[in-house]
């Protein structure tokens, strides 16, 4: 019932929008020195401007798994974090579990190492939610590499490789979501594909990754206009 849902309802409800409903959210850590960062790209400033942090299952990998679906992944689960009212509200009805600051952005750090994307509420200031997603059970994910959908915006960066370094070796490939990344003699980008997650970046064995500006920036809404052009899209203001 809830693949059904998904594939005949959900994914044109939530999905095909002018405004992308959700926004990937890089770690600061996979930056070139120099690139163009603002307080809503870096995950601890998103970290500091909350009170309250929570972390639940993940239901993406969940359904999979319970599911059965061939392409299951065996990542981890406990990585998908609230903060705020939502985090009390989750906590309060058994559904997620209160952490410290602290704790939050190590789990969030280890979630970034073990390849999985940071995809959070789409506009400026305080976030709810925070995902770690992966290429094979996320919602948002497979809408864009199944159906296309522009369901969340890219991060205002793109990965780069240094091809002196590059070996070749193919972990960044393995490891890219969206399938952005093909290793020949070097690793090469789809520019286009490539969401500015930077889950390339903290395995490269000969330190050849690093995600740069693209050239065109996305520009985050304020959340009033950011919940007014959900509403245009959908025919309701």
């Amino acid at each position: 019932l809830w693949w059904e849902y998904l594939y005949e309802d959900f994914y044109k409800e939530a999905c095909d929008r002018e405004t992308p409903v959700a926004r990937v959210i890089p770690v600061e850590e996979s930056l070139e020195s120099g690139a163009v960062v603002t307080p809503h790209e870096k995950v601890d400033e998103l970290m500091d401007m909350v009170d309250y942090f929570s972390v639940a299952h993940c239901p993406c990998r969940l359904i999979a798994r319970y599911t059965k679906q061939e392409n299951a992944c065996d990542h981890s689960t406990e990585n998908c974090f609230h903060f705020g009212s939502m985090a009390k509200y989750m906590v309060s009805v058994g559904m997620a579990r209160e952490l410290t600051r602290d704790e939050a952005k190590k789990l969030l750090k280890g979630a970034h190492e073990e390849g999985l994307v940071h995809i959070g509420d789409n506009y400026k200031g305080r976030v709810s939610t925070i995902c770690s997603c992966c290429g094979d059970c996320c919602i948002w994910i497979k809408s864009r590499k199944e159906l296309k959908y522009a369901s969340f915006s890219n991060a205002n960066y793109v990965m780069q490789v240094n091809e002196e370094n590059c070996t070749a070796c193919g972990v960044c490939e393995e490891r890219c979501p969206i399938d952005a990344i093909v290793v020949d003699d070097v690793s090469v980008v789809d520019v286009d594909k490539c969401m500015g997650c930077g889950v390339c970046y903290p395995t490269c064995p000969s330190d050849a990754i690093v995600l740069v500006d693209r050239d065109e920036r996305y520009e985050l809404l304020e959340q009033m206009d950011y919940i007014q052009g959900l509403l245009k899209n959908k025919g309701l203001m």
